[in-house]
């Protein structure tokens, strides 16, 4: 076994940059991007590339697909030699079995928002390949082989509020060990874990110091087992986690000093590749990889005291209705629903003109979003 190390270019097509990786090695790990721009300042470069996308596709299959300001939380971007350089976290890499994939295409996508690419004159990506000999081959070749590798789930949420309490509904589906959250985390007084509409961990500021690694002022990890760090990526570090698809509701409820405008948050979880006869399958079942919420003009907010006669709480995630909450009525049955819960039925609707109530399945009116107080 012999290792060296290359360099391989992307293609710019159509606003996106794409790479399938040559099969000069049986094995290769990627583990940096290195990016040659008509920028230099790097903090206008960072701001350029921050809401662009890094997808890994084997055979057309995504594994992962992750926002690169992200990772820049991790390792910061360096600039040399006239190039912006940016390292993978270790964490979130993994290796790739050319030799057990003779007719997968492996395929790195960036994909750049409007004209942003304009700016980017070339992407590099640097690793290593490694040969096996053709016994070390062999062995891999006729026996199953499991690939474990960590993935983030990512829920991206654009705050319409001038609250500075937020609740944020989870989308997660998969065994998740921690929560990345990324906004102000120096105004974050207060953090809890709602699962199915009971308190599951509520966290204070002290709380949060203690419990939680602090990446930077704009990032913590919150694990469901202290224990474990993120960065720890044998199974073993994922005793304790919580299986978000046998939970029908997750949500997030932040108290902030001041109000906010984004907050992110990325599940921490694991999957691995299980390869055999030159086929490949993801062991465990990968949906709602990248999740943004939709747009939510269609609706109005308005203020206005609950009628808790119907009834007091929400009869999609049963949590109780209180102060100030956001919550929905339908105008023809009058049952109320959470907002985040109501929301969430519109968004997986095909066609949202045709959105029903769940309860009395007659299309939904109205399109209003009622704060729980006085007018």
């Amino acid at each position: 076994m012999f290792t060296e190390y290359e360099y391989e270019n992307f293609v710019n097509q159509n606003n996106n940059f794409k790479l399938d990786v040559a099969r000069t090695g049986d094995i290769s790990k990627h583990t940096h991007l290195i990016f040659e721009s008509n920028i230099t300042d790097i903090n206008e470069f960072k701001n350029k590339i921050k809401n662009n996308n890094i997808t890994l596709e084997i055979g057309g299959t995504t594994i992962y697909q992750m926002k690169l300001d992200f990772l820049m939380n991790f390792n910061d971007i360096t600039y040399e030699n006239y190039k912006f350089i940016l390292k993978i976290p270790d964490f979130l890499n993994m290796n790739l079995y050319h030799c057990l994939l003779p007719y997968n295409i492996i395929r790195y996508i960036i994909n750049y928002n409007n004209n942003d690419n304009q700016n980017i004159e070339k992407i590099t990506l640097f690793g290593k390949k490694i040969s096996l000999s053709t016994e070390e081959k062999n062995k891999l070749v006729n026996n199953l082989h499991d690939e474990n590798y960590q993935i983030l789930y990512s829920n991206y949420s654009s705050i319409n509020t001038n609250s500075n309490q937020i609740n944020i509904k989870l989308m997660f589906d998969n065994l998740i060990k921690g929560y990345f959250i990324q906004g102000n985390i120096n105004e974050l007084d207060e953090l809890k874990i709602q699962f199915n509409g009971q308190i599951y961990n509520s966290y204070d500021k002290l709380t949060l110091s203690l419990i939680s690694k602090k990446i930077n002022e704009n990032l913590i990890y919150i694990p469901f087992n202290d224990n474990f760090k993120y960065d720890d990526t044998n199974l073993n570090s994922f005793d304790g986690a919580v299986n978000h698809s046998r939970i029908d509701n997750v949500v997030l409820k932040f108290k902030f000093s001041n109000i906010q405008k984004n907050i992110n948050i990325f599940g921490l979880s694991s999957n691995a590749l299980r390869y055999r006869d030159n086929m490949f399958a993801s062991k465990y079942a990968q949906n709602n990889i990248f999740y943004e919420p939709f747009d939510e003009s269609k609706w109005i907010k308005k203020n206005k005291i609950i009628d808790i006669t119907k009834n007091d709480h929400c009869l999609i995630s049963y949590e109780e209705f209180t102060p100030n909450c956001e919550y929905c009525e339908c105008g023809n049955c009058k049952n109320n629903f959470a907002a985040d819960s109501i929301l969430t039925c519109f968004e997986m609707t095909t066609s949202k003109n045709n959105f029903k109530c769940p309860m009395c399945i007659t299309l939904w009116d109205p399109y209003v979003i009622y704060i729980n107080k006085e007018d």
